[in-house]
């Protein structure tokens, strides 16, 4: 097997930024290698939100933000060895923004980014407990009462799940 390659940025306090890494299966993160010499281009973003497959959101992108101006730390790991270079991201002179409002954008940013993915991840529980209530009632096909349980669950945490997300979204994209 190929030895493992990845590539992590920090900010200063050490919150992990983004990471890209060989045996990613998203090409977003993937760093694909070659013999010789190989880059990698990080353009500032951190990680998006959680995904959950099938998803449409329309306007409503699961990007991450991108990071502010300051100093990362790039952590390159190959197997077992593993170095660090210290990169320092400046803000753009010509913009009149202040640092403070950059950084209050970013805090902002980052807890929409946190929240969604809190969503995100009740619905993929509410679909997996749906699963597993699928998976019983399959297994006690002749339970009427367990049914009639199971179906109550899978209609309440329906409902959560619609508050959540308009499940009846459709494209033909």
């Amino acid at each position: 097997p190929a030895i493992a390659v990845a590539l992590g940025i920090r900010d200063a306090r050490g919150e992990l930024g983004r990471r890209f890494s060989s045996k990613s299966t998203d090409d977003a993160t993937k760093l694909d290698l070659k013999a010789g010499m190989n880059r990698c281009e990080w353009d500032l973003t951190w990680e998006g939100a959680k995904k959950v497959d099938g998803m449409i959101l329309w306007g409503g992108l699961v990007d991450g933000p991108r990071g502010v101006p300051g100093r990362y730390v790039a952590r390159l790991a190959v197997g077992d060895e593993v170095q660090e270079v210290p990169i320092e991201v400046r803000k753009d002179p010509r913009g009149a923004t202040t640092l403070a409002d950059i950084d209050a954008q970013f805090a902002f940013l980052i807890a929409a980014r946190d929240k969604q993915s809190e969503a995100h991840e009740a619905i993929l529980r509410i679909r997996e407990l749906r699963a597993q209530v699928d998976g019983v009632l399959a297994r006690a096909p002749d339970q009427t009462e367990l049914a009639a349980m199971g179906a109550a669950i899978k209609e309440q945490s329906g409902e959560v799940e619609k508050a959540l997300y308009q499940t009846q979204n459709q494209s033909e994209q």
